[in-house]
């Protein structure tokens, strides 16, 4: 039983150490959007530069993720 202890904390520790990797890559494959494309979406900005992204789900709300704004 400790083994198997041991082999789920190892795994688990594996896969979230790759996440902060994720965010150092450049999106493989992708492309600037065309301004109205994908007029859903959202653009938070601070002092004219992007921060984070967001989804209009009202003509007056946008959601987004509580990291973008968690400390700030």
């Amino acid at each position: 039983m400790p083994a198997l202890r041991f082999l789920a904390l190892l795994a688990s520790l594996l896969a979230t150490s790759r996440v902060g990797l994720a965010t150092l890559a450049d999106i493989v494959g992708g492309r600037r959007a065309q301004p109205q494309e994908f007029p859903f979406l959202a653009s938070i900005q601070k002092q004219g530069r992007p921060f984070c992204a967001g989804a209009l789900v009202h003509p007056r709300f946008v959601l987004t993720a509580a990291s973008c704004f968690r400390g700030k």
